[in-house]
């Protein structure tokens, strides 16, 4: 549920809301869960971009509008591939990777005047295109974790049936395993999103 919380909180740093296009950068666990709810909240032109093609696969299945595998590290390459998938330039760009690329990218993609919420954080200093996000009028908010109005919204998404999120739990383990678990996590290997540590008696 603390994850979901967490995306709860991005979608509402970026006022999200049926009428807006939203594009999310990274499908991690964070990322997914942001466009699942960004869907909830009303959204229909949702797109996810990432590197691993198992995770945009995922996405997909989950319900994003659209997936991208950003394979250029070309700032307006990836920008038209972006405009064209959508029909437009997103409203709302989520910012899930804490890669510093994708931090420039989403302020180049976002329509003027639209947000660009930053949620991953990599580097403690960042170079961003400040001019650009100053002439397109951009809105930049940073977001962290959640607050208490998070928690009943998520609780609300997933008792309703609006959010499922039992398909980002990839890897289970009992609780002696608690260790390959961790290291399973902390492997990023293909495949792995959720590893969860079941507490039953045993």
């Amino acid at each position: 549920m603390e994850p979901l919380a967490v995306a709860v909180q991005d979608c509402r740093r970026g006022d999200v809301q049926a009428g807006k296009s939203v594009l999310v950068l990274g499908a991690g666990t964070i990322g997914i869960l942001c466009m699942m709810t960004a869907k909830a909240m009303g959204v229909t032109n949702v797109c996810i971009t990432d590197v691993v093609e198992d995770r945009l696969k995922l996405a997909k299945e989950l319900g994003a509008t659209h997936t991208l595998m950003t394979q250029s590290r070309d700032l307006d390459t990836v920008t038209n591939e972006i405009e064209q998938l959508m029909g437009e330039a997103p409203d709302v760009t989520i910012e899930c990777t804490g890669n510093n690329w994708c931090q420039r990218l989403a302020i180049q993609t976002t329509v003027p005047s639209g947000v660009v919420v930053i949620v991953g954080y990599g580097d403690p200093e960042a170079t961003l295109p400040l001019a650009v996000a100053a002439q397109k009028q951009i809105t930049l908010k940073p977001a962290w974790r959640y607050d208490r109005f998070c928690y009943p919204i998520a609780i609300d998404l997933v008792s309703s049936g609006r959010v499922n999120v039992k398909p980002l739990i990839t890897h289970t383990f009992p609780l002696r395993q608690t260790n390959e678990a961790l290291n399973m996590a902390a492997s990023r290997n293909p495949g792995v999103l959720k590893v969860m540590v079941q507490c039953d008696v045993e």
